[in-house]
């Protein structure tokens, strides 16, 4: 009998288990824990905040100054041209435009993504969301920053190389 009964449990117990995703009762009662932010990652969330807050400032800074360097770009190539305008350079032009498309696009992501933070920052403090969903949702963040760095560093590699061919067409290497 007591044998029939042990393994009862223990099929009550592998039932649970399972119901539950394998995971034990430790595990569940982490992965619901809503511990808010304690002082040490109160202090690491508003680094990170202020590392965005002046990344982005730069960056709206940077495009303002790459604005008014197209614009005196075109103006340059305009009077060494005589008011005229070829197929290379307007494609160029063209191409440099969208580039400061891309970048004020890449702006306003930027702000999207800061807005995310203080968001899940303020309800994981607010205890509004799990642990395990706030490391998830901030681990995603972090990933997308960093593919927001990475796009960056390419259009300013992009932007120097359009910088290099305006040059070169306006004779400033011959």
């Amino acid at each position: 009998m007591k044998s029939i009964l042990t393994n009862l449990m223990v099929v009550c117990a592998l039932s649970f288990m399972f119901a539950c995703g394998g995971k034990s009762s430790t595990e569940i009662a982490n992965e619901n824990k809503k511990s808010g932010n304690s002082p040490e990652l109160t202090k690491s969330l508003k680094k990170e905040h202020d590392l965005m807050t002046k990344e982005h400032e730069f960056m709206e800074k940077e495009h303002r100054a790459l604005g008014k360097e197209f614009g005196e770009m075109d103006k340059k190539y305009e009077a060494a041209h005589g008011g005229k305008r070829d197929k290379v350079y307007e494609d160029a032009a063209k191409d440099h435009k969208k580039l400061l498309d891309d970048h004020t696009k890449l702006i306003n992501d930027h702000t999207t993504l800061i807005k995310q933070h203080d968001e899940a920052t303020r309800k994981h403090g607010n205890k509004e969301m799990t642990d395990v969903e706030f490391h998830k949702v901030h681990n995603a963040l972090r990933e997308k920053h960093h593919q927001m760095k990475v796009k960056h560093l390419e259009m300013k590699s992009l932007h120097d190389a359009f910088e290099i061919d305006f040059n070169q067409l306006m004779g400033k290497y011959n």
